[in-house]
């Protein structure tokens, strides 16, 4: 199933509340910078940069980090809603095997509005499909499916290996709880995402999608490269799933999230 979209003027863009404020890197939490710039890196975003600046940042460094992108009721509902999906998956969603956390996968098509209006309110945002139709130009397929994940102390899995996604596609992701080192941040390899578009070039040129085991495969220096994305409840992270990532093991407390999946009109494979 491909939803087409099309492109929202910046006057279609709704306002945005900042909600409370949060910390930009979480540095009462742990020490470590939250976006990059203890390793010269700089992929923040404030609060109010047009869709086109926030894609200009994913172009350069694969990945852009958002602050406060949501907060006070609006966060607190999403929340609810994401929590009430992991308690009682409902039957038009599809859970999946997730260690000792749990993954919901939805296809938002399929997602009972009067249940969830927030949940589709900040996925269905003209802001983001605004940003993916200028990362992905005509054709483009906006948030065809929405992760619901919580990490708990000590959950592992496949994703916590360093690794590219072997379908290239743009992650809309947003913290729903506090993600200090000890809570299983996300981790990436600021500007790695033309890497891994070189190394499958050929394949994608023919058709062919990358096995797990050779999304794994990468230059011995991309692992020392790597920084940790912190954040507090609210805080949107977009990035290109070909940068080199992966999950971490929380260690000091759970971390919720939600995250939606868009395509470009070239992406490989049955998304469904």
């Amino acid at each position: 199933m491909r939803e087409r979209g099309s492109t929202r003027s910046p006057s279609d863009l709704p306002s945005r509340s900042t909600g409370p404020s949060v910390p930009s890197r979480l540095e009462d939490r742990g020490g470590r910078f939250g976006h990059g710039e203890a390793a010269g890196y700089d992929f923040s975003v404030p609060i109010g940069a047009t869709a086109a600046e926030v894609r200009s940042v994913v172009h350069e460094y694969g990945i852009a980090h958002m602050e406060g992108f949501l907060g006070g009721e609006r966060l607190d509902r999403l929340a609810a809603e994401c929590r009430s999906i992991l308690d009682e998956p409902p039957t038009w969603s599809h859970p999946e095997g997730y260690g000792l956390g749990a993954a919901v996968r939805l296809v938002r098509t399929q997602v009972d509005r009067a249940s969830f209006p927030t949940l589709l309110d900040v996925f269905e945002s003209p802001f983001l499909e605004e940003v993916v139709a200028l990362h992905y130009g005509p054709g483009y397929v906006f948030a065809e499916q929405i992760y619901v994940i919580l990490d708990i102390v000590g959950t592992q899995t496949i994703v916590q290996q360093l690794h590219y996604d072997k379908v290239q596609h743009l992650k809309l992701f947003v913290y729903l709880s506090d993600v200090g080192p000890g809570n299983g941040p996300f981790h990436c390899v600021p500007r790695s995402h033309t890497i891994s578009a070189q190394l499958q070039a050929d394949n994608r040129a023919n058709g062919i999608i990358a096995t797990d085991g050779e999304a794994r495969v990468l230059p011995p220096e991309v692992a020392g490269r790597q920084v940790a994305v912190l954040g507090g409840a609210g805080t949107l992270i977009l990035f290109d799933s070909d940068i080199v990532h992966r999950a971490s093991v929380p260690t000091d407390g759970d971390r919720l999230a939600v995250r939606s999946l868009n395509f470009g009109p070239h992406s490989l494979g049955s998304r469904l």
